[in-house]
This record gives C-alpha cells, sequence and structure tokens, in this order.
C-alpha cells in the first residue's frame, strides 16, 4: 500500500514538471487614435491688383475749358476702376507743348494725353483734315459727335495705331469766327485787312478774300491787335473771352468756319496693353462720355463769360447765309489743294477723306 502510494505521488511530481509553465500576460497596447476626416486645401489668396498710375498731358491751363474734361474723364475712371486705374495730369506743357505731344505719348514719357497733328501732318494726316475750315459742322457739340464716330473708323484707328497710340475721344474747339477792332459783314470786307488766322491753308484762303494772313501764337494776339500789327484774328469764343481779345478786337463776326477738331485724346499702346480688358472697357465707355461732357463744359463757360464780355463793350455781329456761302466758295477750292498737297507728300488719301467730310458737316450743318 506505502509502495502504490509513493508511485501515485512521483507520477504527480513528474506530471507537475512536464507542463510548461503559463506566460505573464503582455501589457495592454493603447487603441489607436480614431482616423480624423481629412479637410479640403484652402484656396490660396490671389494677389492684390497693383494699381496703375498714368501720367496724362494737356498743354491748357488745368480749371476751364478742354482741361476740365480731360480732369474729369481721369476722375471717373479712376473712381469706375474702384483706383485700380489712377492719374496725375501735367497741364500748361509742364511735360510737353503741343508740338511735343506725340513724341512724348509715343516714347512713353507720358502715358496719354491731348494729340495735336496740326504739328505731325507726316504722321497724322487723316486726323489732320479735321481742322481744316468747314471740314467740320458749324455747332461744337455736332462736330464732336460726329468726330467721335469717325474716330471708331478703320481710317484713323490705324493712323493712330501707326503711331503706338490708341485713340479715345477728340478734343474738339467752339467754332471758329472771326474778332475785329472794326466789324464788317461782307466777304469784300476782308479785303486789305490783316488777320492772324493760322497755318495752311489759311493764307490761301485770305489771299483769295483780298487779305493777308499774318502767323501768331495765341498770346501774342492781344498786343499785336492793339498795336496794330493785325486787324484781328480767328479763332473761338473761349479763346475770345480766356485771352482777353475781346478788349482789342471787340467785335466778334459770326462767319462759322467750323468747330475744329485739332486734338485728340489718346493713349500709349503699351500702356494699353498693361490694363485689364475690363479695365480697358471702362476707360472706353467714360470716352464715349468726352463729347457731351466737352460741348456742356462750353456751354456752362460760355453763357457768364458771354455776359460779362457784352457788359464791357463786346457786340456779336451776325453774317448773313449769302455771305457765308460766298465766303465757303471761296474757301473751299484753297482747303480742297491743301489736301491735294498733303496728300501728295504724304501718300494717304486725304482729297477722298476731306471730300466726306465736308458733304458730312454740310449735312449737320443744314439738320440733315
Amino acid at each position: 500500500m506505502r509502495k502504490l502510494f509513493s508511485l501515485v505521488m512521483l507520477f504527480a511530481l513528474v506530471a507537475a514538471g512536464c507542463t510548461t509553465p503559463t506566460a505573464p500576460a503582455a501589457p495592454s497596447q493603447p487603441a489607436a487614435p480614431a482616423a480624423q476626416p481629412t479637410r479640403a486645401p484652402q484656396p490660396t489668396a490671389a494677389p492684390a491688383v497693383q494699381p496703375i498710375t498714368l501720367q496724362i498731358l494737356d498743354p491748357g491751363a488745368a480749371g476751364s475749358g478742354r482741361p476740365a474734361v480731360v480732369e474729369w474723364w481721369g476722375k471717373t475712371i479712376q473712381e469706375k476702376t474702384n483706383g485700380r486705374v489712377q492719374f496725375k495730369f501735367h497741364f500748361a506743357g509742364a511735360l510737353a507743348g503741343s508740338n511735343k505731344s506725340l513724341e512724348a505719348i509715343n516714347t512713353g514719357v507720358a502715358d496719354g494725353g491731348a494729340v495735336w497733328p496740326i504739328y505731325y501732318p507726316s504722321n497724322m494726316p487723316m486726323a489732320l483734315t479735321f481742322g481744316a475750315p468747314f471740314a467740320t459742322p458749324g455747332d461744337a457739340r455736332k462736330t464732336l459727335v460726329l468726330a467721335h464716330k469717325l474716330l471708331k473708323e478703320d481710317v484713323l484707328q490705324k493712323e493712330f495705331d501707326k503711331n503706338n497710340l490708341v485713340p479715345l475721344a477728340p478734343l474738339g474747339q467752339m467754332s471758329y469766327q472771326v474778332f475785329v477792332k472794326k466789324p464788317f459783314e461782307t466777304v469784300d470786307g476782308f479785303k486789305g485787312i490783316k488777320i492772324r488766322a493760322g497755318g495752311p491753308p489759311w493764307p490761301d484762303i485770305m489771299k483769295a478774300v483780298g487779305g493777308t494772313n499774318v502767323s501768331l501764337s495765341g498770346p501774342e494776339t492781344y498786343e499785336a491787335v492793339q498795336r496794330g500789327t493785325v486787324d484781328g484774328t480767328l479763332g473761338a469764343y473761349d479763346a475770345w473771352s480766356n485771352l482777353r481779345w475781346y478788349e482789342v478786337a471787340p467785335y466778334a463776326l459770326q462767319w462759322d468756319v467750323g468747330a475744329p477738331v485739332l486734338g485728340w485724346l489718346a493713349l500709349n499702346k503699351d500702356t494699353w496693353n498693361k490694363i485689364s480688358p475690363a479695365d480697358r472697357k471702362i476707360i472706353l465707355d467714360v470716352s464715349d462720355m468726352v463729347p457731351d461732357q466737352l460741348a456742356k463744359q462750353f456751354d456752362d463757360e460760355m453763357a457768364p463769360n458771354m455776359k460779362k464780355m457784352q457788359a464791357e463793350g463786346a457786340k456779336v455781329v451776325e453774317i448773313s447765309a449769302a455771305e457765308r456761302a460766298k465766303l465757303k466758295a471761296l474757301a473751299v477750292p484753297a482747303v480742297k489743294a491743301w489736301a491735294a498737297s498733303v496728300e501728295k507728300e504724304r501718300g494717304a488719301p486725304v482729297t477722298a477723306y476731306l471730300d466726306r467730310l465736308l458733304q458730312l458737316a454740310e449735312a449737320a450743318n443744314s439738320g440733315k
């Protein structure tokens, strides 16, 4: 019995020694964090548009007439573009005079302003025709509207483009009259007198009516009339007032030889290409408003000025339609001869274009 118990105990101990001990439990790992939702990438803000400042020239004095409208044009564009297109104005020839306007804008000394074809017949012979006598209507508003419409045609667009310019609007004058010391009401009154009229074709026109053309600048005219060097001057009513010609040449003879377009508002083409398409459209839209704005400026200024001049002794002398027709009949052949000479020298179709302007002016004057 004791042997049996001993064998049982021995078997239990052996079994216990042969059993693989249980490994201790591995320490628990922390749970993986829950997946976070993926955020969409935020759009990168567009860089702020840097404003462009355009340098604009005009030979006139700031604050009245054409310069006032040029300044209105720029400020209106600046407002409508929310300041993306800004302007700095240089009046009274600060950057360049009338006779240097094309070079200044063409080369980028200025970004734009008033260009004067009368000083550049070789470069701008077609635009030059708008300054010819009787080639524009006698009413400034009609002239400005007509010239602005023609400015959109290929003839003028191509001419400006060749000069690295983008044309925007005509900068015309009030209708030209004759201001003299002693009044006359017929074409015969021109015989034997000296008038400061201007460049070609005026010398030939004055010769045709029996007078003499004298070349003088506007500021020189007052003293020349006062001294008797000339008997009077051709010009617009605003010059009669602003340059005080009425003090020495108090009679305004209403010959109505046309309201010439001597200047054109334009921008340098390279500058234009730096402006966004949206802002270019704004510039064009505001430029379309210039003809009416300039005509209104003339009207608003002239009413009080005329009242003041007449109170100081100035007088307006009406000329009959028959006498005006006589002057035109004598003047137009000289104008056409001038156009033919320009065409021969420049190789541009000036004669045909002038004929068209004469017809359009006649239709506008007659109310057609």
